[in-house]
């Protein structure tokens, strides 16, 4: 049971080994696993075996004298010490196990037996030797976790970062060469213009508003990533061309209808347009390259046209403003067929 422990990558494997091998290794005494939620205000039953009778699947940290000592605690019928709260009356005994580690609390063990408690005191220390590799196992996840999320993640928006943009893009020049895929890279407009009137708080509290919206209109289709500054990138897998503008089109619609405000107050009114690249066998970098690059040109000639659909050019005074203000201008899509070289 220990090495298994050890080699779990995910929480739902760890509850799996521990409801199996538990009864395994006491089969007298039923069970539940609880981890602690992120907020640190509930216990979640992960797993159980032999059907537990007594305990909550969810409890609070409060309703357990165990979490609240910080060592095991006992609850049986001869009432030699008060019960948790968190546990339905009856004759079976009970003992709560904190699991910790890293002065960290990070779940709860819980048994509970019908022979008053003999089994359960003859194999407390056992009991508790478990407990504590189960309590470093998961301590072991979480911090396993928090690592993937600040290298994978960006800090400030939340969304997919950089390095997961070009871990994406060669896996699809890898496995998914033949199949389409859509490519949008979106910019936020007279950024600076509005961190300089504004404050960078501002400016960042617009980055995050924005992402939330790419993420929410594009997240169910692909994956949006920030790509640097005020630039991001959405990555369509399986989606054709006229896929690709229309969940363009939900984007920019999104943030048209956003009433962002900082503070209580709105900023100067810009735009969001779009632009297209089309999509030829290239390197990915290249391609990424191009549509900065038009982005770019867009945003020094100020004034000019992007092509809608069907190749149709409309002008850029058809592009939108966004809620109560917010700056949010013009959002190069860039849309590739096939991301190979």
């Amino acid at each position: 049971m220990m090495h298994r422990l050890q080699a779990c990558q995910q929480h739902e494997e760890l509850a799996e080994v521990v409801s199996l091998f538990a009864p395994q290794i006491l089969p007298h005494l039923a069970g539940h696993l609880y981890l602690m939620n992120s907020g640190r205000s509930a216990l979640t039953s992960a797993s159980q075996w032999h059907q537990p009778r007594r305990s909550h699947d969810i409890l609070a940290p409060a309703e357990c004298w165990g979490l609240r000592r910080g060592r095991p605690h006992i609850s049986d019928h001869s009432g030699g010490d008060i019960p948790c709260q968190h546990l339905e009356a009856g004759d079976d005994a009970c003992i709560c196990i904190p699991l910790s580690a890293h002065g960290d609390t990070v779940g709860l063990l819980y048994f509970e037996g019908t022979d008053g408690g003999k089994a359960m005191e003859s194999a407390r220390l056992y009991i508790e030797i478990i407990a504590e590799n189960i309590g470093l196992a998961i301590a072991n996840l979480q911090l396993r976790d928090r690592l993937t999320h600040l290298a994978v993640r960006d800090p400030l928006t939340g969304l997919l970062n950089r390095r997961s943009l070009d871990d994406e893009m060669n896996r699809l020049r890898r496995d998914s060469a033949d199949r389409p895929t859509a490519c949008l890279m979106v910019d936020i407009d007279h950024f600076k213009r509005f961190n300089d009137e504004f404050g960078h708080d501002a400016g960042d509290h617009v980055m995050r508003q924005v992402a939330t919206f790419m993420d929410e209109t594009a997240g169910k289709s692909g994956s949006v990533y920030r790509f640097g500054g005020e630039e991001f990138t959405i990555i369509l897998p399986e989606s054709t061309r006229d896929m690709g503008f229309g969940i363009a089109e939900k984007v920019r619609i999104a943030v048209e209808a956003a009433p962002i405000t900082y503070q209580g107050t709105p900023g100067d009114g810009d735009r969001i347009s779009r632009d297209r690249l089309d999509g030829r066998r290239e390197a990915n970098r290249d391609l990424i390259a191009k549509g900065g690059c038009r982005a770019l040109t867009g945003e020094i000639r100020g004034q000019e046209p992007y092509p809608g659909r069907g190749g149709q050019w409309i002008p850029q005074s058809s592009s939108c403003r966004i809620g109560s203000g917010v700056t949010a201008k013009r959002c190069p899509y860039m849309l590739s067929k096939r991301i190979a070289v």
